[in-house]
């Protein structure tokens, strides 16, 4: 993720001076840390050959559905275009494993995950605040904005 820059111009006399303040992407964004929820998106999103086929079909409903929910307007073609192409709203497998919830589901599957083929799962934590960095190979803290290249 691109580093956040703020621009802050200060006029001394007829000088100009731009000042850059570097932002750490967390006091951007307000996100509060939950370990669980991330290491579910983590494994989720950079171990996909380990989902099993049905887990796979209810991520990608997952997405759709959260899409959907987005959408500006709860009547656009958009929604429906979606709900009737990638959410499986009629399947009562994914809407089995979706019952607790979008999170709760990737949590699931995280659990299933290491508990099944954690030796192959790297996950990769800040060595400043132990969070769960973005991917496997990323070398800077989106949390602390720790760099560690």
């Amino acid at each position: 993720m691109q580093k956040q820059v703020n621009r802050v111009a200060h006029t001394i006399g007829t000088l100009s001076i731009v000042s850059l303040v570097i932002l750490k992407p967390r006091e951007i964004m307000n996100i509060e840390y939950n370990d669980d929820n991330e290491l579910g998106n983590y494994i989720c999103r950079h171990y996909w050959e380990l989902l099993t086929e049905s887990e796979k079909a209810t991520y990608k409903a997952s997405h759709a559905r959260q899409k959907m929910d987005n959408c500006d307007s709860p009547n656009s073609a958009l929604r429906a275009k979606i709900g009737e192409r990638w959410a499986h709203l009629d399947d009562p497998l994914i809407n089995n494993a979706l019952r607790d919830g979008h999170a709760a589901f990737r949590n699931n599957v995280a659990k299933r995950v290491l508990a099944e083929q954690g030796s192959r799962v790297f996950i990769n934590r800040c060595p400043e605040c132990n969070r769960i960095v973005r991917t496997p190979k990323a070398k800077q803290c989106f949390w602390c904005g720790f760099d560690w290249h």
